[in-house]
């Protein structure tokens, strides 16, 4: 008995809401540094508050969520949160397309290790493979050549164990012509 069929008021409210969600720009990933074994506790709290938390298998104690800066109170006191990473007590940004580079990796089983930070090599893009497009600098070509793949913000690296055939030299986008 408690439940009703929706009102058509109801399913326009609804979808009025979803259009504006799906309108709203996407705010940024950031960083949530985790206390030591709380990774899983933050995880399902932010969870509960509706965000869609991110982590790495190669980053323990790290978790990427998308919010506004100004959510950052709301984040920073949950249980086991250690910090926001950031520089003069605002939350800095991820580069997206770093990030996009480790999601892709961490989805793949291929072999990962950790790398120096900045990663010394010949810059190389993936132009095959389950990381196609990917940007990296290759390192010494021993057995199977090591792409490294950063991500700027945390200054740390992970190197990746490809296929020689994946690689390509990087090729950047062609600038246009200043007039």
């Amino acid at each position: 008995m408690g439940t009703h069929a929706p009102r058509i008021g109801e399913l326009a409210d609804l979808f009025v809401r979803e259009l504006v969600a799906a309108a709203a720009p996407k705010h940024p990933h950031f960083v949530i540094r985790t206390k030591a074994r709380a990774d899983r506790q933050v995880r399902d709290r932010l969870l509960a508050y509706g965000f869609k938390p991110l982590s790495l298998r190669f980053l323990p104690g790290y978790l990427f969520v998308r919010f506004h800066s100004s959510q950052r109170l709301q984040i920073g006191v949950i249980a086991g949160v250690h910090s926001i990473v950031g520089f003069a007590a605002q939350p800095s940004a991820v580069d997206e397309e770093e990030l996009e580079a480790l999601m892709r990796v961490s989805e793949t089983r291929l072999p990962v290790g950790p790398a120096p930070y900045p990663a010394v090599g010949r810059p190389c893009q993936l132009i095959a493979g389950p990381l196609e497009g990917i940007r990296g600098v290759l390192m010494g070509v021993r057995e199977k050549p090591m792409v490294v793949i950063s991500l700027s913000l945390l200054q740390r690296s992970i190197a990746v164990e490809v296929d020689g055939e994946w690689v390509g030299p990087f090729r950047p986008a062609r600038m246009s012509a200043i007039r």
